[in-house]
């Protein structure tokens, strides 16, 4: 990992998600560096669905875009919201490994309030991280979210803690 490396937002584009993005979902769903920090743990089959819903987008509930990087526009990861209650956004994000620690994430998740708030819906922007990921955490902060709660496996019955997010976008 190159750690110091100064990322441009210029260099960064968010482009829409087509019918031949089913590999890139299967290689950041299933990177086990990836795959430690979600919620749920998904199989081949789990994340073609996911993909299949994302794609088709009923309803206009969900909107994901690939990060490209730098001059040869490399893929780097996905970003996106899905629409979940009247004006509620959740946010989800990732990113490759070796495209982590130089500030993409802060520079795309920007990128995503601006669309939002160009969108001239006011939204609230909820995401979640498990409380260990402090990379994540940092970019919310970064990002002028509010830390909302932290759940214990009690609470949630999953295998580990996580931090909720929040931003009002007017």
């Amino acid at each position: 990992m190159l750690y110091g490396v100064v990322i441009l937002r210029s260099e960064i584009n968010l482009l829409p998600i087509n019918v031949n993005d089913k590999a890139l979902f299967r290689k950041l769903y299933l990177d086990p560096s990836i795959s430690k920090m979600l919620f749920v743990r998904m199989t081949v089959k789990d994340v073609d669905a996911w993909f299949v819903k994302v794609h088709q987008n009923k309803a206009g509930a969900y909107h994901f875009y690939k990060i490209s990087h730098g001059p040869t526009e490399k893929i780097v990861g996905i970003i996106g919201l899905i629409h979940r209650l009247e004006n509620v956004e959740e946010y989800g994000i990732l990113l490759d490994e070796e495209s982590r620690y130089k500030g993409i994430a802060t520079i795309v998740t920007q990128m995503l309030v601006d669309k939002v708030r160009r969108s001239g819906r006011n939204s609230q922007i909820i995401g979640r991280c498990i409380a260990q990921n402090a990379p994540m955490i940092n970019v919310f902060k970064k990002c002028g979210f509010e830390q909302i709660c932290c759940n214990t496996y009690e609470e949630i019955k999953i295998d580990f803690p996580h931090i909720m997010f929040r931003k009002n976008v007017t």
